[in-house]
Order: C-alpha cells, then sequence, then structure tokens
C-alpha cells in the first residue's frame, strides 16, 4: 500500500482526535472567529433561540453544524452579533481534544 509519509488523521482513523475538514471557505481572511462550542457557554437561551430560529432545532440539544450550510450559519451569526454586514468566511469542523466531540470553527 502506498504512503504518502503524511500523517492524516480522519473522523474514521480517530475518532476522537483528527485532524481538521474544512466545510466551506472562501479566498477571504477572517478579521474575528468563534467555536461554537463558546457560543453555548456565552448565553445558551440566545444560542438555542438562534438555533431554533435559523435551523430549525434547538442548539442545546442538536448543536452539530456540519449540516448547516453556510447560508444560515451566516445569519445566524449576524443575529448573534447583531451585525448585517458581517460575513462568514470559513466553516472548519475540529475534534475537541478535551472532549472528543467536534466543534466547529466559523470565521
Amino acid at each position: 500500500m502506498w504512503d504518502s509519509g503524511l500523517n492524516i488523521k480522519t473522523k474514521w482513523s480517530n475518532p476522537y482526535n483528527y485532524d481538521p475538514i474544512i466545510q466551506f471557505v472562501t479566498d477571504e481572511q477572517p478579521n474575528n472567529s468563534v467555536y461554537t462550542y463558546r457560543l453555548i457557554g456565552f448565553n445558551l437561551e440566545k444560542y438555542s433561540d438562534l438555533c431554533l430560529k435559523h435551523f430549525g432545532n434547538f442548539g442545546n440539544s442538536d448543536h452539530y453544524w456540519n449540516n448547516r450550510s453556510p447560508e444560515k450559519i451566516q445569519s445566524f451569526m449576524r443575529d448573534w452579533t447583531d451585525n448585517e454586514k458581517l460575513k462568514v468566511v470559513n466553516v472548519v469542523e475540529y475534534c475537541d481534544i478535551e472532549t472528543g466531540y467536534p466543534t466547529w470553527y466559523n470565521g
């Protein structure tokens, strides 16, 4: 079997410690960013209300962002920040190495 020499960790080979997965990216650079699990900690009620509004589910019980469109994530983040000009330029899935759970980085 061919070995590239890279130690790539996938969700399947390393389910609790895998490499980042780019879900959406533009050629623009973010000027700010947030991990989705931090939003829950900042204000769970606001997070849940906005998840219901934009994604049709409550964020505290259904917080996986891998099936959420960039447009809906951008709308969510605009409401979260109260900034209609905010533009999401990337969404990356990470594995939280402390918990093994996925988390998403939005820039």
